[in-house]
């Protein structure tokens, strides 16, 4: 959470609203309820920004692991152990020429 956001003006604006009813009816100098507003902007921001930090994410935008990794087919069979089609390559070559003399007799 940024420290300025919305809900940090908006908090800070309900706390100094007696402050800035002042000022707009003239019992208070504009720059003082501005300066009072400021600064409970800069506080609210911090302390909504710890709050979020301390509550965390909900669970529902936690991303979801996988257990197999996408990139491999699940032909149920052991990773480098060949083809289903009994032809042997190279570990990480799929699609290059058999491996010569690893094949069955």
């Amino acid at each position: 959470m940024r420290t300025v956001s919305g809900p940090a003006l908006v908090v800070a604006a309900v706390l100094t609203s007696p402050a800035l009813w002042a000022a707009a009816t003239g019992a208070m100098p504009l720059d003082v309820a501005l300066v009072r507003y400021l600064l409970a902007v800069g506080v609210c921001g911090v302390l909504l920004s710890a709050a979020a930090g301390w509550i965390g994410t909900s669970p529902g935008a936690q991303p979801s692991v996988s257990t197999a990794p996408a990139s491999e087919p699940a032909t149920g069979s052991a990773p480098g152990s060949g083809s289903p089609t009994g032809s042997t390559t190279a570990p990480g070559a799929e699609g290059s020429a058999p491996l010569v003399g690893s094949g069955p007799a």
